[in-house]
């Protein structure tokens, strides 16, 4: 019966399977369709939905831009409100998809509750890469300002996000990590190998092709590698800048080294032969990727930015992290590790202890806890 049911609708407009998606799915996918209804609503094109639970009723909505969604939103919300369910829970993700969410939503059935998840640390809106990234960043950061306090919860994924933003808003926010599958995916932690083979030392990279990921940083830091070591560095990812990296590649004569990989459907396989996995971000928010990489047991490095990488490392200068940007403390930890592998090995071993935190379990408990009180 609908009268026992929470509706839940969830806003997510660009589905292409990265680490916000995933995350969604494996909430949505893992919720008890016996108290909820879901729908899932999305633009255009969605790869995610393909990995939805046939329960999930998916909306596709045709539109050049996220903008033009408003409305045909506002009528999918509307259509559920003169139901009977026993509560509707608008939950949208990332700035933009929230704020499209406010105005979908102004002066609809106060019975309506809103959710708004930030995926990325607040400083992302401090980064941008052009005067129309410039105007588009100071915009949303605005609107976030007045707009956020109206929403019934605010979600971070890292506790460094909830707490930065919560002092912008001056609002109270709530932390509830992304979750994740926790299965060892080499049963014997002790059994933790160096994979380095024939010599040639393997380093994979997994992250959209965008300024974020600052591919720019690791590229310049494997181009210090190539005058002491014999090396392969896989980047797997899609995205905008993929020209741009390339011609960088191809201007620093890596393209031996160096190969980007854009159509790979599964790329956690590529963990498998590698002995060294490095996240060059500019900012996150939190980085599933990091935790695939430890599950792996594959040795790690990470910038250490704002925020995630620290509270799932449980460091905060530590052998697994180098500075934002600076290719040259990258380089020097990468080589490090290629002359003594032990030590991110055994750093390793500790973070696999600690992964329970963000078993999707705990997690998707979190969520019930919250549908039901909000």
């Amino acid at each position: 019966m609908d009268d026992q049911k929470i509706k839940l609708i969830v806003f997510h407009p660009y589905s292409l399977v990265g680490g916000a998606d995933l995350s969604i799915s494996t909430l949505i996918n893992n919720l008890d369709y016996r108290k909820y209804s879901i729908d899932f609503i999305c633009i255009k094109r969605s790869k995610n939905a393909k990995i939805l639970n046939k329960k999930i009723k998916i909306y596709k909505i045709k539109t050049s831009k996220t903008i033009f969604s408003i409305f045909k939103v506002r009528k999918i919300i509307e259509k559920n409100l003169i139901k009977d369910y026993k509560k509707v829970i608008l939950f949208s993700n990332q700035n933009f998809a929230n704020i499209i969410s406010y105005f979908a939503t102004l002066n609809l059935n106060p019975k309506l509750k809103k959710i708004a998840i930030e995926r990325n640390h607040i400083n992302e809106l401090d980064y941008y890469f052009s005067i129309k990234d410039f105007v588009y960043k100071i915009t949303i950061k605005i609107l976030i300002k007045l707009i956020y306090k109206k929403f019934d919860k605010i979600i971070c994924n890292s506790n460094e996000s909830s707490k930065d933003l919560a002092t912008f808003l001056n609002k109270k926010v709530m932390t509830i990590h992304n979750p994740i599958k926790i299965a060892i995916k080499n049963k014997a932690i002790n059994k933790i190998k160096n994979k380095n083979i024939n010599n040639c030392f393997k380093i994979l990279n997994i992250a959209r092709l965008e300024n974020q990921k600052d591919h720019v940083t690791l590229i310049k830091a494997v181009n210090i590698l190539k005058y002491k070591i014999n090396f392969k560095l896989n980047i797997i990812g899609y995205g905008t800048k993929y020209k741009d990296i390339k011609k960088l590649i191809e201007n620093l004569k890596l393209n031996k080294e160096i190969k980007i990989y854009r159509n790979i459907r599964n790329p956690w396989k590529y963990f498998k032969n590698t002995d060294l996995f490095v996240l060059s971000s500019l900012y996150e928010g939190f980085p599933n990727v990091i935790i695939e990489s430890i599950l792996n047991n594959t040795p790690l490095l990470s910038s250490n930015c704002k925020s995630g990488p620290k509270e799932i490392l449980k460091q905060k200068n530590g052998p697994n992290l180098f500075d934002v940007g600076n290719f040259h403390d990258l380089a020097k930890k990468m080589y490090k590790h290629f002359k003594n592998p032990k030590i991110l090995i055994d750093q390793n071993k500790n973070h696999m202890m600690n992964l329970y935190r963000f078993d999707k379990k705990r997690i998707i408990s979190k969520y019930n806890s919250l549908f039901k009180k909000i």
